[in-house]
């Protein structure tokens, strides 16, 4: 995966042009390069079995054990610009009060990798019944999973940097139109690692287990009384109860270099890709030189003698900011619901549908840390917090058949969704490069940060409500034998809707010298925002042709909005697909092709403080064919972004680019089958 990233721009400077007068523009703290490597092995296996002791009674077990490991390598090149444009020297050009070009003598470089290894363990086991007894259908399932995730090799950055003096310039020319920007040249030797210097390099260590034991009793009874030609054909009810939990611990270190020569050559062995960015930069710079993890290892320590620069977060003691960045989140919810079945004929239309209601509780158990300042000491202040949470949620859905092609369907209920474990979390994350900045500098870190520092973080809300939503649809459908027609309407009002917010707030930093450092920081944390509404309305197409030929396509319009005027994160206004297809004997082969319009997104939740980041049109084609094997198998080629789109993000307005990136086209091959 490929990046060209301009960070958020999240500080106004004054800039001095040809001696002219200050004129105040938005600028850049910097351009990224970024190439990411990710390297997947996912491996599963299902076991199913039912048996019938008798003609009323079947029972069914499932299990499933899958893993999933994922090497991720990022080597990213930073051209640091921000203040330092403003310096002798530096030309710029702007556009709508926003810097778009510039060339610079005095810059310097970051030359930095990001190496992680990742490996999951997901366990689930469920056991069912579907038992007849008399009029009844019993149907009770008791489920438990378990994932297990862990940093096999700890998120590992290994920063080193150019000489100060270094001269580059960027253009980004019509970037946000063509999606590829001018040029991004420098005069420095990026392949030659003898003038780079150590900056340092950061691990983190994560662990973290998740839970879920849920277990469901649901009966239904099949009954028969009619009034006035409408009649209930079965009842359903039952309860359900659910503990889920998260555990999840994580450890930052610095580590020490074994030798303070400051030599870095020898951790250099390899190179960018030689057409890096060639689909993204026009006119750039050659490739650049790149880490080797493996000559890391003896050339590095943390502070616990014990511990290795790999290691897990049970195999080094907890600093404050460790516990503040760790938590422990625990749910129950309990349900029970109750629902009616009906049908009949009114005014000569068959009417069918059921109406029902659902009550459920949530309770919720969230552990934490704080790390805080008690005079000259730090002290580690644990933080708990128990919520619940109660709401009644009653459903009505009717359908009623118009002609023998044609059902008009209305709908009315109330729904709730809960917000992930992450959300709840009592953790506190300041941006990395800023707990580095001030472990390192201390009180100086804060009162003269360096160029382009961001004072931001991210974190989790105990306190947080589930979201309920009141939903209304109606819907027409025509079905014939070779065409399907479909039109709907959907509203939804939500209460106490969930986005992230930016607030700031006073944290307490430890330093390498000793003495506390307290800063404020911008941090950003879901919290309940109040009402929200959307509306849409989705056109669909089935169309069935000779030969096997058919075709599927959809449209959706979206108009969504919070009380307070901003637009949803994740919805765009816009989307549509098509989908043509061919299904003959063995053989089936579909294309697809989806657009949306642009989207608030919450992408950049730590980059910057970025108050809109916004994600820029964009549609993609993929494909897939399938044939039918013997012995029930099945052999699958897919093929994903055949239009090789590049993706855009700006904030706001594309006057102001954030991101530019190529996923390139991708394809697979599998074999599948049951037996």
């Amino acid at each position: 995966m490929f990046f060209f990233n301009d960070t958020a721009t999240t500080e106004i400077y004054t800039l001095s042009l040809h001696d002219a007068l200050p004129i105040l523009l938005a600028t850049p703290n910097d351009v990224r390069t970024t190439v990411e490597q990710e390297a997947r092995r996912r491996r599963s296996l299902f076991i199913g079995a039912d048996w019938r002791p008798s003609a009323d009674v079947r029972l069914d077990f499932d299990a499933l054990v899958s893993t999933f490991d994922n090497a991720i390598r990022e080597d990213r090149l930073v051209f640091g610009l921000g203040a330092a444009l403003a310096e002798p020297g530096a030309t710029v050009r702007a556009k709508n009060g926003v810097v778009t070009a510039a060339s610079l003598i005095d810059g310097q470089i970051d030359n930095n990798t990001e190496f992680s290894d990742q490996s999951h363990l997901n366990v689930l086991v469920s056991v069912g019944a579907d038992i007849a007894l008399g009029d009844w259908r019993l149907t009770p399932r008791l489920s438990a999973s378990h994932a297990y995730s862990v940093l096999d090799t700890p998120l590992e950055r290994f920063s080193t940097e150019s000489p100060e003096g270094v001269a580059y310039s960027f253009d980004l020319g019509d970037a946000a139109q063509s999606r590829r920007a001018a040029s991004l040249t420098t005069d420095y030797d990026l392949l030659n690692p003898a003038s780079l210097t150590l900056g340092q390099l950061s691990i983190r260590a994560v662990e973290s287990r998740d839970a879920d034991v849920t277990a469901m009793f649901d009966a239904e009874r099949r009954i028969d009384s009619h009034r006035a030609g409408v009649g209930f054909t079965a009842l359903h009810l039952g309860v359900q109860v659910s503990d889920r939990s998260r555990d999840y611990d994580r450890r930052d270190r610095r580590a020490i270099p074994l030798t303070d020569d400051g030599v870095v050559v020898g951790f250099y062995t390899g190179a960018a890709p030689a057409d890096v960015f060639s689909d993204l930069v026009a006119v750039r710079a050659t490739p650049w030189a790149t880490a080797d993890f493996a000559r890391l290892g003896p050339a590095f320590r943390i502070a616990d003698p014990a511990a290795g620069i790999v290691f897990r977060p049970g195999d080094v003691a907890p600093t404050g900011a460790d516990q503040q960045n760790s938590y422990e989140v625990g749910e129950q919810v309990a349900a029970a619901y109750l629902r009616l079945d009906f049908e009949g004929q009114v005014m000569a239309r068959r009417l069918s549908g059921n109406f029902g209601v659902r009550a459920i509780e949530t309770r919720t158990h969230v552990e934490g840390a704080r790390l805080e300042r008690v005079g000259d000491a730090a002290q580690v202040r644990s933080v708990t917090f128990d919520g619940d949470h109660q709401a009644v949620l009653p459903s009505l859905n009717l359908a009623a058949e118009l002609n023998e092609a044609t059902i008009l369907r209305v709908a009315a209920s109330r729904s709730i969704t809960r917000p992930s474990l992450a959300d709840l979390r009592a953790s506190t994350v300041p941006a990395s490069v800023l707990v580095s900045a001030i472990y390192e500098d201390g009180e100086a870190a804060v009162t003269d940060p360096e160029d382009g520092l961001i004072f931001s973080g991210v974190g989790g809300n105990p306190a947080l409500t589930p979201y309920v939503s009141t939903n209304f649809d109606v819907s027409y459908e025509v079905t014939g034998r070779r065409t399907s027609l479909s039109i709907a309407y959907f509203h939804k009002t939500i209460d106490d809707f969930i986005e992230t917010v930016a607030a700031p707030e006073v944290l307490t930093f430890e330093t390498q010298a000793g003495p506390l450092v307290e800063a404020e920081v911008l941090m950003s944390r879901p919290h309940n925002v109040g009402r929200a509404t959307i509306d849409g309305v989705e056109l669909g197409l089935h169309q069935r042709l000779a030969h096997g030929l058919g075709l599927w396509a959809s449209a959706t319009w979206t108009h969504s909005r919070l009380d307070g005027g901003g637009r949803l994160t994740g919805v765009s206004d816009w989307a549509w697909s098509l989908s043509p297809y061919l299904e003959r004997g063995p053989l089936s082969v579909n294309l697809s092709w989806s657009w949306r319009s642009p989207f608030r997104s919450e992408a950049d939740m730590q980059g910057g403080g970025v108050s809109d980041f916004t994600v820029g049109a964009a549609g993609y084609l993929d494909a897939q064919a399938v044939y039918e094997l013997p012995a029930q198998a099945e052999l699958v080629l897919s093929a994903t972004n055949l239009t090789d789109t590049r993706e855009l993000a700006y904030e706001g307005s594309k006057d102001r680019l954030l991101q530019l990136g190529s996923v390139g086209r991708q394809a697979s091959v599998g074999l599948r089958w049951v037996w």
